[in-house]
């Protein structure tokens, strides 16, 4: 059921002290759930505050997991490889019980209001 990728990850602002920033990282799929590795930081995301799960597109063939929880949060995870990896992630994220969405989307456009993250959207800061 688990697997494990490195590649970047985005999280929420707050969780890097106010910067958002893409770091070096690597993305943990195991019994206890899904954990986004940083900065000598665990993030890990619960099944229950995650709405859906996605494959994003940031550039020309660099292709990620896009976690959009129920509240303002992303967690964004960039896969380093190609859009088959990405789309491997999610169905192993599918296997793990988290919902998904098939459709690609850009970041933060899978929300149904891109404005409400705490990322993408305007800052409250």
């Amino acid at each position: 059921m688990g697997g494990s990728w490195s590649g970047e990850a985005e999280v929420p602002v707050k969780l890097f002290g106010g910067n958002a920033a893409v770091r070096p990282a690597s993305f943990v799929l195991d019994d206890e759930g899904a954990t986004i590795h940083a900065m000598g930081k665990a993030h890990v995301i619960l099944q229950a505050e995650v709405a859906k799960v996605y494959v994003c597109k940031r550039f020309f063939r660099t292709f990620g997991l896009c976690f959009q929880m129920r509240d303002a949060r992303d967690y964004i995870f960039w896969i380093a490889g190609r859009q088959q990896k990405a789309e491997d992630a999610l169905w192993a994220v599918k296997r793990a019980g988290f919902p998904i969405s098939r459709t690609i989307y850009r970041p933060y456009e899978g929300r149904t209001n891109p404005s409400d993250t705490i990322i993408g959207g305007p800052r409250s800061e």
